[in-house]
């Protein structure tokens, strides 16, 4: 007899989707979806916005958003700024 839960599908916008497995909130698994990056002067510091999530076994699907590459926050031009501002944007407009 098979004890598994019927599980739902890929939520909309994953790239990669990790496997099924038990946690403390009944069967879940990470994902990630699109990314954006914001090119710098200097190619060892970009900063990058990645869409990551949650999806659970009821179908409900939680997204965050990682940026990485900001250890110095006050480092960015305006222009980086702005970018990253328009990339947080479409990011989650696309994903609400």
């Amino acid at each position: 007899m098979n004890t598994t839960p019927r599980l739902p599908s890929a939520p909309a916008g994953a790239v990669h989707i990790g496997n099924w497995h038990e946690a403390a909130e009944g069967y879940i698994r990470r994902f990630c979806g699109r990314s954006g990056l914001i090119e710098r002067p200097d190619p060892n510091t970009g900063v990058a916005v990645l869409l990551i999530g949650t999806q659970f076994a009821d179908g409900s699907v939680e997204r965050m958003l990682r940026v990485t590459g900001l250890d110095d926050p006050d480092v960015l031009s305006l222009g980086e700024a702005r970018q990253l501002a328009r990339t947080l944007f479409n990011l989650c407009e696309e994903n609400h």
